[in-house]
């Protein structure tokens, strides 16, 4: 399976370079409309969700589905604003609609 290169580069260097101390879980959706379980996002330095490391990122494709504890670059409405937010995936029912348009490249 091909995976994010750039994105999980860019998740290390930022990590390497100290960004992510103290930066607090600042989005947890518990359930979707739907019931099921959603997301976990961290990586704001802001903790408002709208921080970023002061650059964006293309959307880089991946073929890996949303499953449970799949790590997942965040980004706004537009697929090219990959910067140091992510989330991981909480259950499969609820985030398999994420597949393809998000980059997810780990599993916790």
């Amino acid at each position: 399976r091909q995976m994010c290169i750039r994105d999980s580069w860019n998740l290390i260097q930022l990590i390497q370079g100290g960004f992510y101390r103290n930066i607090p879980v600042h989005r947890i959706v518990a359930k979707d409309r739907n019931g099921k379980p959603f997301v976990v996002q961290a990586g704001d330095p802001t903790g408002t969700g709208m921080g970023s490391p002061g650059y964006a990122i293309a959307l880089e494709k991946s073929p890996l589905g949303h499953d449970f504890g799949v790590l997942s670059m965040a980004r706004s409405s537009d697929p090219n604003t990959i910067g140091s937010q992510f989330f991981v995936a909480l259950s499969r029912e609820a985030t398999a609609r994420l597949d393809g348009l998000y980059p997810a490249f780990g599993q916790i």
